[in-house]
Formats: C-alpha cells, sequence, structure tokens
C-alpha cells in the first residue's frame, strides 16, 4: 500500500524525524511502526525567509458562526514588499481557506510588521482540524513560510471536532527538534515542559533536563517531553 500525503515542514533550521500515525474515523491516533532507519528531514538556513514572527494569537477552537480576532507580529529580516497570507489548512494540505491575505506589506529589514483583524469561517470551510501557515512572497505561487514557525506552528479546531481530536491537537502538543546540537522544545498555550528524558535507541536513559547535547554520541535518540498537565510527548531525533 502507498500513502501520498502533505504537510508543512517546520521551516527553522534544524533536522526533524518523520513519525506515521493512522488516524480513525473518531480521529484517535495510533502510531504506525517503520522498518528500518527512521526518515529525517534536515531543514537549512534559507535566504527567501523575509521576516521572523514573534507574536501570534489566534484562537485554538472556532465555531462555524462565530467571528474572531487574530493578530500577528514580525520582525523583517530583509527590506522588500511582498504579500503576507495567513491561511488554515488541513492536515491532508488538500482544503482551507485564507485568514487576510495584506498586499503590499512592506517589510523594512529589522523594523516590526503588525497585522491583525477579525475572522470568520467560511460557509463552504469542512469541520475538522487545521494547521496555521504564515507566508509572504511577491505572488500567491512565490510565496516561502516566515521564521519562527513554533510561535505560530499551532492547530485549529473548526466546527463540530470530537473531544479526542481536540485533546490530541491542543492540550498534549509539544514540538521536539533539534537545531545543530541543541534540543529545542515548544508547548500548546498555557502549557509549559515539566521534564525532558532523553533515552538511546535501546531504550536507557542517557540524560534529563539536558538541552545541549554536544556530549551524546552521534545516533538516534528518543525525547521524552511532559508537560505540566501530565501529558507526553515523545518524538525521535537524529543526533549528527
Amino acid at each position: 500500500m502507498s500513502v501520498t500525503f502533505a504537510r508543512q515542514v517546520p521551516h527553522d533550521p534544524g533536522t526533524y524525524i518523520v513519525d506515521f500515525v493512522q488516524v480513525s474515523n473518531d480521529h484517535a491516533q495510533t502510531p504506525i511502526e517503520t522498518i528500518g532507519e527512521p526518515l529525517a528531514i534536515t531543514v537549512d538556513p534559507s535566504e527567501k525567509i523575509v521576516a521572523d514572527v514573534t507574536k501570534f494569537e489566534f484562537p485554538d477552537k472556532i465555531d462555524k458562526t462565530a467571528r474572531v480576532p487574530f493578530s500577528l507580529e514580525a520582525k523583517a529580516r530583509q527590506t522588500a514588499t511582498n504579500t503576507l497570507y495567513i491561511r488554515l489548512r488541513q492536515l491532508t494540505n488538500t482544503k482551507g481557506e485564507i485568514v487576510t491575505m495584506k498586499s503590499g506589506t512592506k517589510f523594512v529589514a529589522g523594523e516590526n510588521v503588525t497585522v491583525s483583524g477579525n475572522y470568520s469561517p467560511g460557509s463552504s470551510l469542512e469541520d475538522g482540524i487545521y494547521m496555521i501557515i504564515v507566508e509572504a512572497g511577491p505572488t500567491s505561487s512565490k510565496t516561502n513560510p516566515l521564521g519562527n514557525h513554533t510561535v505560530y506552528a499551532q492547530t485549529v479546531t473548526i466546527g463540530d471536532v470530537s473531544g479526542i481530536e481536540a485533546i490530541e491537537a491542543v492540550n498534549t502538543a509539544a514540538a521536539i527538534w533539534l537545531e545543530g546540537k541543541m534540543l529545542r522544545t515548544a508547548t500548546a498555550e498555557g502549557q509549559e515542559i515539566e521534564s525532558v528524558d532523553i533515552y538511546s535507541a535501546s531504550g536507557l536513559l542517557m540524560a534529563r533536563n539536558m538541552y545541549d547535547l554536544s556530549a551524546l554520541t552521534p545516533g538516534i535518540y528518543l525525547v521524552s517531553a511532559t508537560l505540566t498537565n501530565g501529558s507526553r510527548t515523545v518524538a525521535k531525533i537524529a543526533l549528527k
């Protein structure tokens, strides 16, 4: 069996491990075991990023009939005039809609850009979980994500979605990734990392609450992050 899927790749430099899960009709997620070495994706620094997001406010759950405020702040890396897009896309990247499109947005290196407004889900938008995409470019087909991906990398529940899905996507959300030999983590809004355990591929505890991994031997490790609400996220990392 072959499966085609799409997912936004975090644009912040680092090495990421791709994990696979099966999503049932009630939105429950079951991890799929992979054979052989895990798939690792390395994101190199890019000169195409026009700005880094420093603050992003957007609800994590929206009723289909609601009208909600949103705001975004970004610091420009370079000087350019682009169209800035905030989009909602399904996790399969097949459907969604534009939250806002600001043409003629002026980015001046070192200065801040602020975008705010109100958003109402379109009548044809399907119920479900969506990911936030923030991009800028001269045309809709020539855009690049803004930097500081973890600031705006959140999921949004639109309409009637089961409690299981909402809990998985919001309350227990934590991102874990590498930047060189530095371990980075980010959590859902309102949550904090309580502890981080690092295990070898064989399950041996190698370190606890350590973020500078330069002392560890290159290889595959499992990182377990426990949030203040007791939930736990596990990710594979490839240390080089």
